[in-house]
């Protein structure tokens, strides 16, 4: 429990900091504290506590995600390139389900009066939609699970481009300004 606490601490003390490196552990006890808040906070009846600390906790794991990279030797671009491009993705399926079921009330309310939706949408469209969702999918579940390995890799030992690498232990939460 000491291990959450100090990383959830050094979490959000450094939220803004993208520069210097945070290890692997600091990393993983910090999400696991995440989780766990987060299942706290569902059970409450008013989401509004639970979407604070979500919208709170963005910019701090974005920036923990950063420091990560930087201790694997990468640079944060990256991190930057995966949140980009995920939330492209996202914004693409939310407009192709917007599409698609407008195409299905479409559809709907022409059966209801009695027309042919058909001319003016095919089944064709409809394909063409999910294909593109598919592949958006796709795409997010790829940068994921690379964002996941990277975010897993050991830390490079000694002083990397991005600065000395510090263990996670009390003084480094500590040290950390």
């Amino acid at each position: 429990m000491k291990r959450i606490v100090l990383a959830l601490i050094n979490l959000y003390r450094n939220g803004l900091r993208f520069r210097g490196r945070l290890s692997r552990a600091g990393y993983w006890w910090a999400v696991l504290g995440y989780i766990i808040i987060a299942l706290c906070l569902a059970f409450i009846p008013n989401r509004l506590f639970y979407d604070i600390f979500g919208l709170v906790s963005v910019i701090p794991f974005i920036s923990a995600s950063v420091r990560r990279y930087h201790d694997t030797g990468r640079s944060g671009k990256q991190v930057a390139a995966i949140v980009f491009v995920t939330m492209a993705s996202t914004v693409v399926n939310i407009v192709v389900a917007i599409v698609f079921l407008n195409g299905l009330a479409l559809r709907a309310l022409s059966v209801y009066n009695g027309g042919g939706l058909n001319e003016i949408q095919g089944p064709s469209g409809h394909f063409l939609l999910f294909i593109v969702a598919i592949v958006n999918v796709f795409i997010i579940l790829g940068v994921c699970i690379y964002n996941i390995v990277i975010l897993s890799l050991p830390s490079q030992p000694g002083t990397n481009v991005y600065g000395e690498w510090i263990p996670f232990d009390a003084k480094a939460v500590r040290d950390c300004r």
